[in-house]
This record gives C-alpha cells, sequence and structure tokens, in this order.
C-alpha cells in the first residue's frame, strides 16, 4: 500500500455568544452553524474578533454599522469558529496535533522530494498546510514496492484479506470525529455532513469490501465442449494505479484501496493535490495495519 502525495488552532466559543454579520443583522452560533462555511468565513474576514470576559465574542465589522444582540445558545453542539492567525496557514487545528504530511512507500512513512503543494480552506482561501509531493524516483519506488508486495499479497486468503480491512474499518470509526474535522477544514462543507455522511460511509465502505471478499462466486463450470471441463476462477491482476478526486477525499479513496484489496491486488493512490489531508492521516494506520 502506497500513499503518494503544520500545527494549528482551533478556538472554541463558549455558548454565550454574540455574532453580527456583515449585512448588520446579529445572529447566534447554532445559526451561524447552519450557514456555508463561505459566508461565515466572510464573516469572519470582514470583521475583528474580540473575546469578552464572560465569553461572549463580538464581531465588528468594517465599514458597517454595528448592531449588538447577545443570545444564549444551548449546549456547545458545534458552537465554534476557526479564528485565523496567521498568514502561514497555522488558523485551525484539526486531527488533534500537528498536519501528516507524509507519503507511505513500502510501508514507511517518507517525506516528499517534489515540489511542495499549498492546501488551502476553501473557505478562506488561508494555506493550512504545505504538503511536498512525490518525486519521479518515489513514484517509480512506490510502484516496485507494490509490485513486490503482490507476490506474496496475492496468495493470502479471503479471511485474511478481510480481516485487516474490518481492523481498518475498525480504526477510521474510532477517528470519526478528527477526520471529520480535518475533512471539513479541508474540503470546506459543513462539520455536520462530514460527520454525519462522509465518516459512517467510509467505515461502511470498508466493511462492505471486507465481506465482498469472502463471497466471491464462479458464474459456471460444467462440460461445455466435448472432452473439456470449463469454469471461472477469478485471479488478482497486481498493481493497482488509483486517483482520488477532491470532493470526498476519504470516501473516494476508501472506494478505491478497499475493493483492490480485497481482491487481492496492491495500491499505489495519489491523492488530490487540493484535498490530501485526510488520506495522509490514515497513512499510519495503513502502515500498521497492511504489510508494506
Amino acid at each position: 500500500m502506497s500513499l503518494l502525495g503544520d500545527g494549528a488552532e482551533r478556538q472554541t466559543v463558549e455558548p454565550d455568544v454574540t455574532v453580527v454579520d456583515g449585512d448588520d443583522q446579529a445572529i447566534a452560533v447554532d445559526e451561524l452553524h447552519a450557514r456555508s462555511p463561505s459566508h461565515t468565513q466572510a464573516t469572519k474576514q470582514t470583521g475583528e474578533v474580540k473575546r469578552r470576559r464572560r465569553g461572549g465574542t463580538r464581531v465588528l465589522v468594517a465599514g458597517a454599522p454595528v448592531r449588538e444582540k447577545r443570545e444564549r445558545c444551548a449546549a456547545p453542539k458545534l458552537a465554534y469558529l476557526l479564528l485565523g492567525d496567521d498568514a502561514g496557514g497555522a488558523s485551525a487545528l484539526a486531527a488533534g496535533g500537528r498536519m501528516k504530511t507524509h507519503l507511505l512507500i513500502d510501508g514507511e512513512l517518507v517525506a516528499g522530494q517534489g515540489e511542495p503543494e499549498s492546501v488551502l480552506d476553501p473557505a478562506t482561501g488561508e494555506v493550512i498546510a504545505r504538503v511536498p509531493g512525490a518525486s519521479t524516483a518515489q513514484v517509480s519506488a512506490a510502484v516496485a514496492a507494490a509490485d513486490r508486495a503482490f507476490a506474496t499479497w496475492k496468495r493470502t486468503t479471503p479471511k485474511e484479506r478481510a480481516a485487516l480491512l474490518l481492523r481498518l474499518a475498525d480504526r477510521v470509526e474510532s477517528r470519526e470525529a478528527e477526520l471529520g474535522r480535518l475533512e471539513s477544514l479541508n474540503c470546506g462543507k459543513p462539520l455536520s455532513l462530514a460527520l454525519a455522511d462522509e465518516m459512517p460511509a467510509v467505515v461502511d465502505v470498508l466493511r462492505f469490501f471486507a465481506g465482498a471478499a469472502r463471497a466471491r462466486i464462479g458464474l459456471a463450470a460444467g462440460e461445455y465442449a466435448a472432452g473439456h471441463t470449463s469454469m471461472i476462477r477469478r485471479d488478482a491482476l497486481g498493481v493497482v494505479a488509483a486517483i482520488a478526486p477532491w470532493n470526498y477525499p476519504l470516501m473516494m479513496a476508501a472506494w478505491k484501496i478497499a475493493p483492490a484489496l480485497a481482491a487481492g491486488n496492491t495500491v499505489v493512490l495519489k491523492p488530490s493535490e487540493q484535498t490530501p489531508l485526510t488520506t495522509l492521516a490514515l497513512a499510519e494506520d495503513l502502515a500498521e495495519i497492511f504489510p508494506p
């Protein structure tokens, strides 16, 4: 398994908050959460944010009269804002620590040797990570490693392959909250959708193909020509090169990785250069669970 392709802070706002947006309207954080990320971030970009001792937040919008209205939110329930603090991309902490930017090649996590790509928060245009791509030599090394691994992996039983895919599904499920936050940050989509839709779908895809690995059947067998027995046999093909798009990064990666591994193939996966962060965050788990 090969993946080819830092720290930032999330600031929590207490339940008692006031937000004044660019339309000179006062709204509570629960309502703000329901709006699009671009609207939320545009509000922040045009204003100055100040903290109050009693847990309120006041947004002063440049060039517009400010009306203030204090509202009490129910429990914090996603009541937070991501507040930028510098131009170098350290504006929002996803995955509870430093963002993972290493590539997984031949079972080892290595720094990319190619040109670094700037990864943006689409809601603000801010650089949140710099991810070095794979050099030509590293791509060749990844393909060679996958080819070597195929000789052993193709001989594993469906039971063995299914067990490892189920372990990966369990690991993703245990990390749903942090991976969902990171997906939301990198894709600019609502956190609620990343948590309620995409992360469960990733887990389900991995478990589905774990089951499919043990349910393959031949469609026909028998004597269809005199003196001959006909049958269908399914064999792994070899190294699968996969490219994941930007819009559902981890889900699309799972859709490509899971069936290939379940069938006994090996994989070289290139995540989108625009949204690689959740796939790279999973690299440590892939290295731990699967053989090189």
